[in-house]
């Protein structure tokens, strides 16, 4: 087959400047039943085109006329080329209007021709499909392209799908004189026959490769895809028409990322911030968070700022969390920052209080307290030494509520150590400071004793702790008389003090159990005659060791409650050196003032 290839031309003709770029939104006034194509047929060296390329390119440019158009230069693209014989080229320059239903050969001489045929083409009765088209740079002269193809008609659509790929301001002049505008380049990136159901949307993709049709060098700002959809019946008029510039939609990217505090207590609040970006668009942030133990969960996080987006909650469970942030941006890019962690914790020790010793029958005593934490108590346990240093390590058994006890049997008379230390969920430890459990003996009628440890009783709680116990006496050293407290009495009650003795007269003998916290030091004022002091300290001592430590001590005097006599020690003499032990209460006589701070 022979063709034969005319050039036509008008007289007068002229070209119109290019220099306009293809992104252009239309539609203006005129109301087009779809989106018209214009394919314009030329060759680089036809002298009668430059001015056809003036006309379409200044028709475009106005933004009024809805539709767009696609050069074909036959003389430098094959596949353009072909596409023109296939329209039914005779002569250059030809522009073929919707797949060739308006064809206008040779120089119309102006652009108003060419503008009526566009109204022409405009008002055709075509299919009711609407067509969308993203075109993604991957790099490297790359694209993919995504055609969506919906069908508003109440039955099946089909067509053939076609999209050019054109660079918006060519490479090619045009008879040496002005360059080209939306010159196809390569093959089509997709052309195929496409069958959409009534009322639904198909959607089409293909990747274009400028490499393989010697185009490597094209840039993503000098591209522009058109896509139309052409009649899969004789004549292949066009049904729809569209077009997409290239972006370069790389996923979202995630900075920043925090939660604030990265440690917190328990029912305190984290908030977890990140800076999201993207070049087209944030679409979705979740935040993904995975409990000590558990499994990732996601919550949507919400926009703070421009960038910046935050997924603030509480949490109970101790432990560290894991989170990472998940982002996806409007062409569904998607992005994953790498994981962190938050930690949530308790560092308030368990709180120990009220600490209390209940004797029951024999030598057992029930030692209680009271444990509070913010996260929960794990362990209690009790550290004792007893009066021959012997050591008892033992759990507390919860009593109920926040109440935990101990029972033991504690033979010996004197003074137990111990201390209480609770253990929390979260690790933390509080071990309470030395306390003492006082095991004395009280004989019927008189006895002289001090209260080895602080627990802020007075004399009416002193008596009422001590079995058949009736009175109360206080020795004022400062005034040389007793002030006696009748228990049950409302009257003459006073407190007791720290290292100081005291007279109680109980009824019958027992056992006096007493506990509270170790007194660490004392400051008792000693007058010029007689004092009444009480031996705290756990170790003994005699009347000897204890005499010649105060100044100006002459006599150091014991009370036997069971013989109900007195012993003196005559300071400086061998005689009568009797031991002193923890809660006997001793009568010294100095002739000097002083202060006594247990010192032997």
């Amino acid at each position: 087959m022979i063709i034969v290839i005319l050039v036509f031309s008008t007289a007068l003709s002229i070209g119109i400047s290019n220099n306009t770029p293809g992104n252009h939104s239309l539609g203006g006034p005129r109301d087009y039943t779809h989106t018209v194509l214009g394919e314009e047929a030329s060759a680089t060296w036809c002298q009668y085109c430059p001015a056809v390329v003036g006309y379409m390119n200044y028709i475009y440019a106005l933004g009024t006329y809805d539709f767009y158009y696609v050069t074909l230069v036959c003389d430098m693209n094959t596949y353009a080329y072909n596409r023109a014989l296939e329209l039914g080229l005779t002569g250059y320059p030809t522009v073929f209007f919707d797949g060739g239903y308006q064809t206008l050969v040779g120089n119309q001489g102006s652009p108003t021709p060419y503008q009526n045929t566009l109204d022409t083409c405009g008002a055709r009765t075509v299919p009711n499909v609407d067509m969308d088209m993203t075109v993604q740079w991957l790099g490297d002269a790359e694209m993919s392209v995504v055609v969506d193809v919906t069908n508003n008609e109440g039955s099946s659509y089909s067509g053939i799908l076609r999209v050019y790929v054109t660079e918006i301001v060519s490479r090619w002049l045009c008879y040496s004189t002005v360059y080209y505008d939306f010159a196809m380049i390569g093959n089509y990136a997709i052309n195929m026959n496409v069958n959409v159901p009534a009322g639904e949307t198909s959607q089409y993709t293909a990747n274009w490769d400028g490499d393989t049709y010697g185009f490597g060098d094209i840039t993503m700002g000098n591209i522009q895809l058109v896509a139309t959809l052409l009649s899969t019946t004789s004549p292949n008029y066009v049904h729809e028409t569209t077009a997409a510039v290239p972006t370069m939609d790389s996923p979202p990217t995630i900075s920043n990322v925090q939660a604030a505090p990265s440690t917190q207590v328990p029912g305190g609040l984290v908030n977890i911030t990140a800076t999201v970006t993207d070049d087209v668009g944030v679409d979705t942030v979740t935040a993904y968070i995975t409990p000590p133990g558990g499994t990732p969960t996601g919550y949507p996080m919400t926009q703070a700022s421009e960038d910046t987006y935050y997924y603030e909650n509480t949490y109970t469970t101790l432990g560290t969390y894991d989170f990472y942030i998940y982002a996806q941006d409007t062409s569904g890019n998607e992005e994953t920052s790498s994981v962190q962690i938050f930690t949530i914790w308790e560092y308030t020790p368990p709180s120990i209080t009220n600490i209390q010793a209940t004797p029951l029958t024999g030598d057992q005593v029930t030692i209680t307290c009271t444990v509070q934490d913010d996260t929960g108590v794990d362990i209690v346990k009790i550290n004792i030494t007893d009066p021959q240093g012997g050591l008892t390590e033992a759990l507390m058994a919860p009593a109920g509520g926040d109440t935990y006890n101990y029972t033991g049997t504690f033979i010996s008379l004197g003074g137990y150590n111990y201390s209480i230390t609770a253990n929390d969920t979260c690790g933390n430890i509080n071990t309470t400071s030395p306390h003492v459990l006082m095991r004395q003996s009280m004989y019927s009628g008189w006895n002289l004793i001090t209260i080895p440890l602080d627990n802020g009783w007075t004399a009416k709680t002193l008596g009422e702790n001590i079995s058949g116990c009736t009175v109360v006496t206080l020795f004022n050293a400062s005034a040389q008389t007793f002030l006696t407290h009748i228990v049950g009495a409302p009257h003459d009650d006073f407190p007791i003090m720290e290292g100081v003795g005291y007279f109680v007269y109980v009824n019958a003998d027992s056992v006096f159990t007493a506990t509270g916290q170790a007194i660490a030091s004392v400051d008792v004022h000693l007058y010029v005659d007689w004092n009444l002091i009480g031996w705290y300290p756990e170790y003994p001592t005699t009347a000897s060791e204890l005499g010649g430590a105060i100044d100006d001590c002459n006599l150091v005097i014991m009370f036997d409650g069971i013989s109900k006599t007195f012993t003196t020690h005559v300071v400086g003499t061998p005689h009568d050196n009797f031991p002193i032990e923890r809660g006997m209460g001793i009568y010294i006589y100095t002739t000097s003032e002083s202060d006594w701070h247990a010192e032997t």
